[in-house]
């Protein structure tokens, strides 16, 4: 199985969105380099309090999740919804949903074990979505 590496982070300039490939060549300052298939030029200075890694998986809307994504939850297996934060876990050694102060290891095939996903928001423009934040 191929993994996609790729990153997100919003701009410092327009704050607005983008993708593709990150260098932090230059700390404190990190770039995200689009990935178009050209080789454009372009790259885009970035917060870097808002970079997440792409995590391979999308949701039940066809959305790509990153690290810092807040998602509802639903698991169909006993009929429970939560809304969560994506993160990396050290501790885990993966991606995990972090749910109200109990983080639950993830699976990357969500469907797999009953849990059904939708992309809300995400830490940096939506952190109302969630009660608590980990650092």
């Amino acid at each position: 199985m191929k993994r996609e590496i790729k990153f997100r982070g919003k701009t410092k300039g327009t704050k607005e969105w983008v993708c593709g490939d990150l260098s932090t060549a230059q700390l404190p300052n990190v770039f995200v380099f689009p990935v178009d298939g050209l080789h454009s030029p372009d790259y885009y200075q970035v917060d870097p309090e808002s970079v997440g890694q792409y995590i391979n998986v999308i949701d039940q809307e066809k959305n790509e999740l990153y690290s810092g994504d807040i998602v509802n939850v639903y698991n169909s297996r006993n009929n429970i919804e939560n809304v969560g934060y994506i993160k990396w876990s050290d501790y885990e050694c993966g991606f995990i949903i972090h749910i109200d102060k109990v983080s639950r290891s993830w699976n990357p095939r969500p469907s797999d074990d009953g849990l059904m996903l939708k992309r809300v928001g995400n830490i940096i423009d939506n952190p109302d979505l969630i009660k608590t934040k980990e650092s």
